[in-house]
């Protein structure tokens, strides 16, 4: 590695110089990286000797990198930049072999002491310093990534392949044409590349999906793994929700209205009025015919506005229930004979490939399509953790969620969006994507309340929780699991993690005997025992320590279990600990006593602080069976849920009294924690 050195006096104070650019400065960036970078060639030549132009090419591309596909300030960069720069985009972008790690690295780390001694790196000479031993200690792991392919992305990887013109012969490699001694011009560089693009394309579908099909999958994202273990529905539960499903019930009387004969279309593909105006009323949609808009009446010109009966026809059109022709519309005459839960997963996979918003009127269509678009992309994220049963989200809190996704998505419009109104647009968008997901049998939407919107006599929903039916938890794994997200099943118990075990336990999906029975049923009782203290120590979540110790007490024989317990007693979990010690009788008070605390009692309590009935009956009758002022020590406890608790204690406690006192521990806890510095 180079040493940071040179002087102000040998190469100018560049402080006063741009070095930070938005995304429309391009002219103020050329002009100042080409100032930079002829400075930075006569310097590196007097400082460490002829340089036949790779360093100088290099640190070119390590500051266009800044600027198109970075934070475009060239006074700012840190370890994270340059590991992105190596190791994130070089690999994926940049056309150089592995061969050519160590000269890459080291333009880099010049240019970075280039910056700091010529003043134009913030940190100066000691962060210069600390990111170039840190790039020198990085070049045989940059090797290892420019040589994997797995790295390519789609545009480098095509580079490499072997390409023949129309008359077979091969093309030129561009990446050997780039690192000979000879390379092409910007011009003969323009054609090889767009003679080896028509080249690509004009091989045979099947080969180019072969080809991209893998460098594509390569950047794909590892699959989230959801902490629990999904207990599918019984046939008979599905086969009931299935029948409840007012969509599938509307599907099923377009098919029994077609009949034989189908229905004619307009010139333009759409239902007739009068043939919609019928099917809105024998199908109750709920569509309005002529609808008062802001106070006057707007004559429905085509059925394409009315909303719900375009998504019936849309979905039993996707879902194969119907199909459309040019001029008619005609059912398909074996639909009916399908049993109720296909042609239910047939109306569900329908809905969700385009859409719970993917059929609107295109009359009064919002410019904030594209915030339909991402909604409906949301629909698997939304209901991943509602596929346990008897599990619940507010549907308050996924509107929040909404709003921050949007935000992210469009960061840089999200202004003008909000200046249009795309507030008010996404809550009422999500209303009405649950409400089509509850017409459509998959969720149910308890305890919500009607609203209407300003001037237009629509109706929508809001507040209340949001939950999955039996048909949902049937047919949204499927699409949970497409959505990137790996999910576990009771089948596959076996070889699941220790958090997702103790999540099936905690969440009923299984009994503690079933799980034990079926987990990792060839492992011996330490092993098992050390998998689950290893869940414990991971716990996010009173609910799943409590669950831990309740399964190492089935473990057998405890005397396998207790040497790995006993490791415990200088963790996080050391009053859980200490008190399966004694009660197995694996330690005497003396050997453990210490490490007894109120922490079990905190985890207990917490475990109950979503049902303020039952936790301020057994916050009662604990203190009743004990001998201490339970709140003292629990203000005294360094737990992350203490606070939480104790709050919840003072809104809950029925007896007044208690309830003063919870407040004025939760007072005497955040003081501690504020004295001890946390």
């Amino acid at each position: 590695m180079s040493c940071v050195c040179g002087s102000r006096s040998e190469l100018g104070h560049h402080v006063g110089v741009q070095l930070q650019f938005g995304p429309d400065d391009n002219e103020a960036f050329v002009a100042a990286k080409q100032e930079i970078l002829v400075a930075f060639g006569t310097w590196a030549v007097q400082r460490y000797g002829d340089d036949d132009g790779s360093l100088v090419a290099d640190a070119d591309t390590f500051l266009s990198w800044r600027f198109d596909y970075s934070t475009g300030d060239l006074s700012d960069f840190d370890i994270d930049d340059v590991e992105e720069f190596l190791l994130g985009w070089a690999p994926r972008k940049f056309s150089v072999g592995p061969e050519e790690a160590p000269v890459l690295c080291r333009a880099v780390e010049l240019m970075i002491e280039f910056l700091a001694i010529t003043g134009r790196l913030k940190g100066g000479k000691s962060r210069a310093a600390r990111i170039m031993a840190h790039v020198d200690g990085l070049v045989d792991e940059v090797t290892a990534a420019l040589g994997n392919e797995s790295n390519f992305g789609l545009a480098k990887g095509v580079l490499g392949l072997d390409l023949s013109d129309s008359s077979g012969n091969p093309l030129a490699d561009v990446l050997s044409m780039l690192e000979s001694d000879d390379p092409p011009s910007p011009e003969e560089l323009e054609a090889v590349l767009n003679e080896r693009m028509d080249a690509f394309n004009s091989l045979p579908m099947e080969e180019r999906v072969a080809i991209t099909d893998p460098l594509l999958e390569s950047r794909e994202p590892p699959p989230i793994e959801l902490p629990f273990m999904l207990v599918p529905p019984s046939a008979a539960e599905v086969e009931a929700s299935a029948g409840a499903s007012r969509l599938l019930g509307q599907v099923d009387g377009l098919v029994r209205h077609l009949g034989d004969s189908g229905l004619k279309l307009t010139h333009t593909g759409n239902l007739r009025l009068a043939d919609a105006r019928e099917l809105v009323e024998l199908l109750d949609t709920g569509d309005e015919m002529d609808p008062v808009v802001y106070d006057r009446v707007e004559k429905t010109r085509t059925s394409l506005e009315l909303r719900w009966l375009t998504l019936v026809e849309d979905v039993a059109v996707l879902a194969g229930a119907a199909k459309r022709l040019k001029t008619k519309l005609n059912a398909n005459p074996q639909w009916l004979d399908l049993p109720v839960v296909e042609r239910a997963s047939s109306v569900i996979g329908a809905l969700l490939y385009m859409g719970p918003l993917g059929s609107k009127p295109t009359r009064h269509r919002s410019p904030l399509e594209d915030i339909d678009d991402l909604l409906d992309e949301g629909v698997p994220h939304w209901f991943a953790g509602l596929l346990p049963n008897e599990s619940s989200v507010e549907f308050d809190e996924l509107v929040q969620l909404a709003h921050q996704v949007v935000e992210l998505r469009f960061a840089s419009d999200y202004a003008e969006l909000a200046a249009i109104g795309s507030d008010e647009f996404i809550d009422y968008h999500m209303s009405e994507l649950f409400d089509t997901l509850v017409r459509a049998g998959i969720a149910e939407w308890s305890g919500r309340t009607e609203a209407r919107r300003k001037h237009v006599r629509v109706v929508f929903f809001k507040g209340g929780e949001l939950s999955l039916t039996a048909l949902g938890r049937h047919a949204m794994p499927d699409f949970v699991r497409a959505a990137g997200y790996e999910l576990s099943t009771v089948d596959d118990l076996a070889s699941a993690s220790p958090v997702v075990v103790l999540n099936a336990v905690a969440t009923a999906s299984v009994t503690e005997d079933e799980a034990l029975g079926g987990w990792r049923p060839d492992e011996s009782t330490g092993s098992r025992a050390r998998l689950i203290v290893e869940g414990a120590l991971a716990a996010e979540h009173p609910a799943q320590r409590i669950t831990a110790f309740s399964l190492l007490r089935k473990l057998d024989p405890v005397e396998e279990v207790a040497p790995v317990v006993r490791e415990l007693l200088d963790s996080s979990c050391s009053g859980h600990a200490a008190f399966f010690l004694l009660d197995t009788g694996q330690a005497t008070s003396d050997e453990v006593g210490m490490f007894i605390s109120i922490g079990p009692m905190i985890d207990l309590l917490y475990s109950e602080i979503d049902s303020p009935e039952h936790l301020d009956q057994l916050f009662i009758a604990t203190q009743a069976r004990s001998e201490v002022d339970l709140l003292e020590d629990i203000w005294r406890h360094d737990q992350p849920e203490t606070i939480e608790l104790l709050e919840a204690l003072g809104r809950h406690l029925t007896d007044k009294k208690m309830a003063k006192a919870a407040r004025k521990a939760a007072f005497k806890h955040r003081s501690w924690l504020a004295n001890e510095g946390r």
